[in-house]
């Protein structure tokens, strides 16, 4: 790498821009991993997903809202630290003709207005990237949750009357159905849990006396 290079590299680091990239990026996948990893642990459940999924999307519509501020700041500090003069670029003035006269369309604000507005809009593309990516992830599993969540906890199974149960075996049974056609027997499976939430029961009762 040549000299030139080098430095052109070391005025990117320190630009402002580079740096208030880094603190929101670093505030994203700090989040995500976090998540992802609590996704991986082998004792994790639909339910305990689906609650880590709307608690990470809950945080990052709160993030859209008041963090930009915030980050703004932080990125500043960081500066502060490295003896970066935060500084922003300076638009170049435009002239537009228009009725035969050429109109100044300067912006007016200050170079780092400009900056915050421009990168503002950039951050809520990134934030909102984000939040559609867990939205889409949490509607899916809530949907998979509606069908098969019965299913995979044992509680929950047991906790079921007959009414609650029945509605379960239904909305499972139209889901594999088509043109009256089904996969499922309605009543057969409605029987067959029925007999399970007796073991289930009796397993639990056994364990406690």
């Amino acid at each position: 790498m040549s000299k030139s290079e080098a430095k052109s590299l070391a005025n990117s680091l320190e630009s402002f821009e580079f740096l208030l990239g880094i603190v929101v990026w670093y505030d994203i996948l700090f989040c995500i991993n976090m998540m992802s990893k609590k996704l991986q642990s082998e004792s994790m459940s639909i339910d305990s997903t689906i609650e880590q999924i709307e608690g990470v999307l809950a945080f990052f519509e709160g993030y859209r809202k008041t963090r930009f501020a915030t980050s703004m700041n932080i990125a500043k500090d960081l500066a502060f630290d490295m003896d970066a003069q935060p500084t922003f670029p300076v638009k170049l003035r435009v002239l537009r003709k228009q009725y035969g006269k050429n109109t100044d369309d300067e912006d007016v604000r200050s170079p780092e207005e400009a900056f915050e507005y421009d990168y503002y809009n950039y951050f809520n593309v990134i934030t909102d990237m984000v939040i559609s990516s867990l939205r889409n992830r949490f509607e899916k599993l809530k949907r998979f949750e509606s069908i098969f969540g019965f299913l995979l906890d044992s509680k929950r199974l047991r906790s079921l009357d007959e009414s609650e149960l029945w509605l379960c075996c239904n909305i499972f049974h139209s889901t594999f159905s088509h043109s009256d056609k089904s996969d499922v027997d309605l009543n057969d499976l409605y029987s067959k849990l029925k007999i399970l939430q007796g073991a289930l029961a009796n397993k639990f009762m056994s364990r406690y006396s």
